[in-house]
């Protein structure tokens, strides 16, 4: 996915945290988007999930959509729904 993709899903709210205990959380942005000049494919958007879990989105990040095959083993879902 893109970033532009992934941005625009994390502000309208659809995007989703894996948790260790299988359920899925609602992430939301903590941050600007990081760019880098040196490196000008590579990004990172700094989010958080519930009170204490913070986490990175960038370009190596597992983010599939929820009707994609596999999406239960990805880091992060992007589903208009909760997926739980």
């Amino acid at each position: 996915m893109t970033r532009e993709a992934i941005e625009t899903a994390l502000n309208t709210g659809q995007v989703w945290a894996a948790m260790r205990n299988g359920r899925f959380w609602r992430v939301r942005r903590n941050g600007a988007t990081k760019l880098w000049k040196t490196r000008p494919d590579e990004w990172a958007i700094p989010v958080k999930a519930g009170l204490r879990s913070c986490a990175y989105l960038t370009h190596t990040s597992s983010i599939e959509l929820v009707n994609a095959e596999g999406w239960r083993s990805a880091n992060f879902v992007i589903s208009a729904d909760d997926p739980n």
